[in-house]
């Protein structure tokens, strides 16, 4: 606090971090069935039958395809400080302020993932995995979804020796990546009171700087899936590093008025602006190609931030003590809108 102004100022540090050491997924098939689905007696609840009589309940009938025992590692960091300085104005039915301010927000995000895989050197029925009631049934006995399966089983089979664990280390790199987004901010506020009537004024600046990284794949070219097909070129790595880099600078300007009609009844009216920027999932440079099968997929690092404009009115009636009734109308409008990854 100092005689003709006020400083504010804060930081912060939040780090969340995810790991799994070893999932244990297990995946267990049989023989194909004809199966016939009804979705039509009712919509609400669509069923389906076995039509040559085979239990689908029954776990004798399947038989261990393999164990995933990926493990998987996320991080993600945020850095985050401001200083505000606000400066009183005027006085008596006659007020206001002025205020300035800086801010800065630094994301590290990283993701990295492995894939090994437990196959089974001969056949491994369900039947010993098993624990608990033979049947699982849910919605009102609508829905039988067989017996549990053991994860303390299915562990020490993947600890056993009735199988191989194999690992494509080039496909674990590819889900990896790494992404850098700060955001630096400047703005300036105005806030004035004039008897019955508030007015705000302000204008944000946000320049944002990012980079994004991740691998491109070919899993037909992977060394792993030896053989490779003839389309792939010796010189060509299967798997390569790319990097985006993205910076951008918006201005987002305000304004709002409060009139105080009467002592009970305020009419607002409001012109805002914002930003949505895009996921890191959504925009991740990374990609896997196939070239037999002619399909990328990848992520779109140009991706553009959504910007949206609102526009507000509203009247608010205060008939009493914890009491309000009140009405609005709005317009919103969104560009560069965009939803989700593919």
């Amino acid at each position: 606090m100092f005689s003709d102004f006020k400083l504010d100022y804060r930081a912060s540090f939040a780090l969340g971090t995810d790991r799994v050491s070893t999932s244990y997924g297990s995946q267990w098939n049989n023989s194909s069935v004809a199966v016939a689905y009804d979705n039509n007696t009712d919509p609400r609840f669509p069923s389906f039958r076995i039509l040559d009589g085979t239990n689908p309940n029954d776990p004798s009938i399947y038989t261990l395809n393999n164990i995933g025992l990926g493990q998987t590692y996320a991080h993600d960091g945020e850095t985050a400080a401001a200083l505000d300085a606000t400066i009183p104005m005027g006085s008596g039915d006659r007020t206001g302020e002025v205020k300035v301010g800086l801010s800065l927000r630094q994301r590290h995000r990283t993701n990295e993932q492995t894939s090994p895989t437990f196959t089974p050197n001969g056949t491994i029925p369900l039947t010993a995995y098993t624990y608990g009631p033979a049947s699982q049934i849910y919605y009102d006995g609508r829905y039988n979804i067989g017996p549990f399966i053991s994860l303390p089983s299915v562990r020490n089979l993947a600890n056993g020796n009735l199988g191989t664990i194999t690992d494509d280390a080039e496909a674990d790199q590819s889900g990896s990546t790494d992404d850098k987004e700060d955001v630096y901010a400047a703005y300036g506020q105005y806030t004035a009171k004039f008897r019955k009537f508030v007015v705000l004024a302000g204008l944000r600046v946000e320049s944002t700087h990012a980079t994004y990284s991740g691998y491109l794949y070919n899993a037909e070219c992977d060394p792993f899936n030896a053989p490779l097909p003839t389309t792939c070129v010796p010189s060509q790595p299967s798997l390569s590093p790319a990097t985006q880099r993205n910076s951008y600078t918006d201005v987002f300007p305000t304004l709002q008025g409060r009139f105080d009609i009467l002592d009970n009844l305020i009419g607002r009216l409001t012109y805002s602006t914002g930003i949505a920027r895009p996921g890191f999932q959504q925009i991740t440079p990374g990609a896997s190609i196939s070239v037999i099968g002619a399909s990328v997929t990848v992520g779109n690092p140009a991706l553009k931030p959504t910007l949206g404009q609102s526009f507000d009115a509203t009247l608010e009636y205060y008939p009493g003590d914890g009491q309000i009734a009140a009405a609005g109308v709005f317009y919103k409008q969104f560009r560069d809108y965009h939803c989700c990854p593919n």
